[in-house]
């Protein structure tokens, strides 16, 4: 693990960050943090991801909302 970074566990609570503007195209998505100029091009997978995240969720929960989602 890198300097700095957090460890992410089961119980790690995970949100969408404040302010990030998303875009659909097809079945990604284009997030764009105005504040930092980033933007981030997401999958099929993320786009999902991100739905979820639309209220804070464990890691534990969303893995698993995500599993059932697609089925795996």
């Amino acid at each position: 693990m890198r300097a700095g970074a957090a460890e992410l566990r089961g119980e790690t609570v995970v949100r969408r960050s404040d302010g990030v503007l998303t875009a659909s195209i097809e079945e990604e998505s284009v997030l764009l943090d105005p504040d930092s100029g980033l933007y981030y091009a997401i999958n099929l997978v993320g786009t999902i991801v991100w739905s979820f995240l639309d209220e804070p969720l464990t890691l534990a929960s969303l893995v698993e909302r995500v599993a059932t989602e697609l089925a795996i």
